[in-house]
């Protein structure tokens, strides 16, 4: 069983919000990410920065505000994800 939790807010795109997922470890199946795996509306998961979740990871997507954010997190070597 994956340690995972919906949070109790969400991400807003596309003129909808998408839930967002919290997880203590990366699941089965997910692979790091390159550049080249980020399009337009693609679910990721990413490490998290600051907080009381720092080191655990959140689920995000892929939109035009995040874009330039995911890749800059690949380049540096921060942990995102795709399945």
């Amino acid at each position: 069983m994956i340690d995972c939790e919906k949070l109790e807010f969400g991400c807003w795109f596309d003129g909808r919000s998408h839930p967002i997922w919290h997880y203590r470890s990366v699941p089965p199946g997910m692979r790091p990410a390159t550049i080249a795996d980020l399009w337009h509306g693609r679910q990721v998961l990413r490490e998290v920065m600051t907080g009381p979740d720092k080191g655990e990871f959140y689920t995000t997507w892929v939109y035009e505000d995040s874009y330039r954010i995911l890749c800059d997190m690949i380049r540096q070597g921060l942990r995102v994800y795709v399945k």
